[in-house]
């Protein structure tokens, strides 16, 4: 007897524990169709000047491209909905809409959303320095800047503060011969660098992909803090996640086999810092 009532105290015990462990993993909220991003307050331990001031910290936001329109879309941490909004556009004549940015406080002071937009041309050609066109938006859908045209662009979602002015890179990408090349422009912009309270630093980024453009494999580097585990997640230029890979802290890079990539530009991403390389 004494046997089985301590067989039975280690049957309960082990319930016990197993049902702790199981009510300490709660579902809280499922984003039905939605692959929305977490808005993190921080990136290496240092302030994500871009993405704090365009939703709230610990906010939940995605956005898309749906034909000619964008669409975007943001919750609260408690999931309530903070925006949902659609902009129609209209693309230059033989172009569609291809991708957004979206910024607040960047490329002008108020508190509305910016639309940097690249348009994808409907018919390209082999080496088309004009299959891409970048026009930069105010939320009434009015142009305040077109950037011209390019074979590709990419834009960091970050602004850098340098002598208290925002300066925000964009690399426009074009063939010279059969050589793919990246012209890197650095815009001065009028977004007010007080907003940002980030003094003199801009957010951490990464080593360069290395050989870029790559067509067999890439090393991608990336920075992780002490003990932290994270999620590398691999966009082409429309968007669309492509893969995604588990890193962490006790290595700096990755080594990516990209034999099996469409030509073109590919953006990579971890904790909100991202960087591009090309497959070729």
């Amino acid at each position: 007897m004494a046997k089985i009532s301590f067989y039975t105290s280690i049957v309960a015990i082990m319930c016990c524990l197993s049902q702790v462990s199981n009510a300490q993993i709660t579902l809280e909220h499922t984003f039905k169709n939605e692959n929305v991003s977490v808005m993190s307050g921080n990136v290496n331990g240092k302030p994500n000047f871009f993405v704090e001031k365009l939703f709230p910290v610990g906010s939940f936001y995605f956005t898309e491209v749906v034909n000619n329109s964008v669409h975007i879309k943001a919750y609260n941490p408690d999931y309530t909905l903070i925006i949902d909004k659609t902009y129609s556009l209209t693309p230059p004549t033989g172009y569609k809409t291809s991708y957004v940015w979206v910024f607040k406080k960047v490329f002008n002071t108020d508190d509305n959303y910016e639309l940097l937009v690249t348009f994808s041309k409907i018919s390209p050609v082999s080496n088309d320095n004009e299959a891409s066109r970048l026009i930069l938006y105010d939320s009434n859908k009015n142009v305040i800047k077109d950037f011209g045209a390019g074979n590709m662009f990419y834009i960091g979602n970050m602004v850098y503060i340098i002598n208290n002015g925002c300066k925000v890179p964009i690399s426009r990408y074009l063939y010279n011969g059969g050589d793919l090349v990246a012209n890197t422009e650095i815009y001065s912009v009028p977004g007010d660098p007080s907003a940002y309270d980030a003094g003199n630093t801009s957010v951490d980024s990464f080593s360069s992909p290395y050989p870029n453009p790559a067509n067999t494999y890439i090393t991608l580097p990336y920075k992780l803090n002490e003990g932290e585990f994270a999620v590398m997640n691999i966009f082409n230029i429309n968007g669309q996640l492509i893969e995604s890979k588990k890193i962490g802290y006790d290595f700096d890079k990755i080594l990516l086999d990209v034999s099996g990539y469409a030509k073109g530009m590919y953006i990579y991403e971890v904790k909100n810092v991202s960087n591009k390389f090309v497959v070729k």
